[in-house]
């Protein structure tokens, strides 16, 4: 097995690729395929598919949110946000720490970041 894929994560990365996890609907999906005259190698149709069938997923999710929680998102309001800019050792993940147990600050999980159309 080449190296990376010997283990489950190195597995499902190297069939499905990172894209599944994009969180991408199924219209932005049609959209760059169509771009691209639908033109998948063979070696990564595993993967396009796998997108094809979570963009699905996030579609339906996405509509399932707005369905629930639109009135509520737009009676939120929304501060400025702040900006953590920095270069590698300078101290900005030790601000962003610090900032993220002040209640007044909010940030998004990984999981929101992943899936921006339907993390409520």
């Amino acid at each position: 097995m080449a190296e990376g894929r010997n283990n489950l994560r190195g597995w499902l990365s190297y069939h499905f690729g990172p894209g599944f996890l994009s969180g991408i609907r199924f219209g932005s999906w049609l959209r760059i395929l169509s771009e691209n005259h639908f033109r998948v190698a063979p070696k990564y149709l595993t993967r396009g598919l796998s997108i094809t069938l979570f963009s699905v997923f996030n579609s339906v999710m996405s509509w399932v949110e707005n369905l629930l929680w639109s009135e509520k998102i737009r009676d939120q309001a929304v501060e400025p946000p702040v900006f953590i800019i920095g270069l590698g050792r300078s101290g900005t993940t030790h601000l962003f720490n610090l900032m993220a147990r002040d209640p007044r600050f909010a940030f998004p999980s990984l999981y929101k970041v992943s899936f921006p159309h339907h993390f409520l």
